[in-house]
């Protein structure tokens, strides 16, 4: 039986050493890029961690402020609904109305 197809062996056409020292400059420029990526990221993350810290920080400190003023709201409001009292008690003690 003959070979009706005529196979040629492939052969590379540069160099075996060539091809992979092409590839891993390849690789190298690869990692590289990912490096620098990593890094960009690296610092999105920390300016976000900062910013989120920072309206965190200010949060806090908007909720200490209310809770300051209920504080004084409250205080305030017994100071007037005491002395509200007080001035019943002296308007009956005159005869007023009840």
């Amino acid at each position: 039986m003959s070979n009706v197809y005529n196979h040629r062996q492939m052969v590379p056409s540069a160099p075996l050493s060539s091809r992979v020292a092409d590839l891993l400059e390849t690789l190298r420029n690869e990692y590289d890029l990912l490096t620098q990526e990593v890094s960009g990221l690296r610092l999105y993350k920390d300016e976000y961690e900062q910013r989120v810290g920072s309206q965190i920080s200010e949060m806090q400190l908007v909720q200490q402020n209310f809770y300051e003023l209920e504080r004084a709201h409250t205080k305030i409001r017994q100071q007037y609904e005491e002395e509200i009292m007080r001035l019943r008690r002296e308007l009956e003690a005159r005869g007023g109305p009840p």
